[in-house]
């Protein structure tokens, strides 16, 4: 995934884009164990609870588009 957003967008923001997507896993990582304690506690398996998770971040990375053979960009005008 960080290969795709340093593609995604124009040079000017790409270490911006790419700190944020940065910031966005590691909030899922930490937030992963809390996920887990609150499934236990209304009673829905953990690995049931991460595994929809995991499924809904498939999904929403099918809209992307393809980059490959396109010029990356330099400019946000572009």
């Amino acid at each position: 995934m960080y290969m795709y957003i340093t593609e995604l967008f124009p040079t000017v923001v790409k270490s911006l884009a790419l700190g944020v997507v940065s910031a966005g896993g590691t909030a899922g990582s930490a937030s992963a164990p809390y996920v887990g304690a609150l499934s236990t506690s209304i009673g829905i398996n953990p690995m049931i609870a991460l595994g929809i998770m995991g499924i809904i971040g498939v999904v929403s990375v099918i809209p992307l588009k393809e980059t490959f053979g396109l010029p990356l960009k330099n400019k946000i005008e572009e």
